[in-house]
């Protein structure tokens, strides 16, 4: 039965004005609070030994406490009998085509780490931005075109806003998401992907860390508008619009003098070419 007062995802978290409209003055620890009451409600199916197959944003529910609903479980995998249907999206790539018989935990897993990515990425697809229009074909390629660790696809960079969000996720997830989605990653094959155990601890670490106080302000916005500053960094205020900690100075390499941008990157003109913000003398 559906949770009263509750909204599908795909219709809230993942539309931006939407989310802003429905839940004013949520952060990114409440993304992780959504993320970690989804994950203890998949843990206790499993316990049961149910799989829930057809994992995506329209069978989950968000509800007023930031409570995750799982929906239409009528299709569920119990004992022999199979779950025949799916989103692509959620497919693991083994199985892309059309699932055979019975599911096993592990292609659950892959379900799993999407709708986690999509809903720290309010709403985009881990590979959306992996050179092609065919969903099937991406994932079964495996490029995963966000960096970790000096490892990317540098021509398959994503746009610069998802970009920001993605260098404020903790070190961890970054590092299971990546380990996870990319042809190379130590968990991309079955056998190795990431448990719900592993997922609630790592999501419960950034929480963590999202309660420090010298956190990063951005990395609590769930639309932040630069890059998660480095070690060391300075923060300062926007002499045009007056936001408080939106510049954060950059260098290029460890031995280069610290860079401060003369505005926060809302009120940098952008490229005519990119549409990226700019100094205006670049």
């Amino acid at each position: 039965r559906r949770a009263q007062h509750a909204h599908v995802l795909n219709d809230t978290i993942f539309i931006p004005q939407e989310l802003n409209r429905l839940y004013p003055g949520w952060t990114r620890r409440d993304l992780v609070d959504v993320c970690l009451s989804f994950l203890k409600r998949v843990k206790s199916l499993h316990d049961l030994k149910i799989l829930i197959g057809d994992i995506n944003p329209n069978n989950d529910m968000l509800g007023n406490q930031k409570d995750a609903w799982i929906i239409d479980l009528d299709s569920v995998q119990v004992e022999g009998y199979p779950c025949p249907v799916g989103w692509d999206e959620f497919t693991a790539p083994e199985i892309l085509g059309g699932v055979q018989g019975l599911r096993s935990i592990e292609q659950e897993y892959f379900a799993i780490a999407v709708l986690l990515f999509m809903i720290m990425m309010t709403g985009t697809f881990p590979y959306e931005n992996s050179g092609s229009d065919d969903t099937v074909q991406n994932i079964k390629s495996g490029l995963f075109p966000y960096g970790f660790e000096g490892k990317s696809e540098r021509e398959l960079q994503p746009p610069s806003r998802w970009l920001y969000v993605w260098s404020h996720l903790s070190h961890q997830l970054k590092g299971l998401f990546w380990n996870s989605f990319h042809r190379y990653g130590s968990r991309y094959q079955p056998e190795h992907r990431v448990t719900v155990d592993e997922w609630i601890s790592a999501f419960e670490g950034f929480k963590k860390i999202l309660s420090y106080r010298d956190v990063d302000p951005q990395s609590l916005a769930i639309f932040p508008i630069r890059r998660k500053a480095e070690r060391g960094a300075k923060l300062l205020g926007c002499p045009a619009c007056g936001g408080d900690r939106l510049i954060a100075q950059y260098r290029s390499s460890d031995d280069e003098d610290w860079v401060t941008p003369s505005m926060c990157n809302e009120c940098l003109p952008s490229c005519r070419s990119c549409g990226e913000p700019r100094e205006p003398d670049s």
